[in-house]
């Protein structure tokens, strides 16, 4: 989780500084790097989702085997309590990849209006669906 964690710092550090650059040639390694992240974060996520199905049915299979029909002991509570725990904070780590992912492709839909709009000559963007033309 905590990889993960620092892919998603990178993706951020990579998406702030591509709005300061300029050259195609630099933009074009920028978007690989932030294309490669992405991939990163998408793999580690599902290996993650992948151990917690795992650990479901393992809590299941011991909690079987262990024979005891009325009330569970604490160690079944506990391993249940760590595995919601656990996928309720990749839940909310991809929530926050999900965001990042939005306001990501949000700039870059605006950057490439702006620039259209100036090689137009209809001035760019002012909101999601207004054009204002120069005069």
């Amino acid at each position: 989780m905590g990889s993960l964690r620092d892919i998603l710092d990178s993706l951020q550090h990579t998406n702030e500084e591509s709005k300061s650059l300029h050259k195609a040639e630099e933009l074009k390694a920028l978007r690989c790097r932030i294309n490669t992240n992405i991939i990163a974060v998408l793999k580690k996520a599902r290996t993650i989702r992948t151990q917690l199905e795992e650990m479901d049915r393992a809590n299941t299979a011991n909690q079987r085997l262990s024979g005891l029909k009325d009330g569970m002991p604490t160690i079944y509570r506990t391993r249940i309590a760590v595995t919601n725990g656990l996928r309720k904070k990749l839940n909310e780590v991809m929530m926050r990849f999900q965001g990042l992912r939005q306001r990501m492709i949000y700039t870059s839909s605006i950057s490439i209006f702006r620039s259209l709009g100036e090689v137009e000559g209809w001035g760019g963007v002012v909101s999601r669906s207004k054009r204002v033309k120069k005069k």
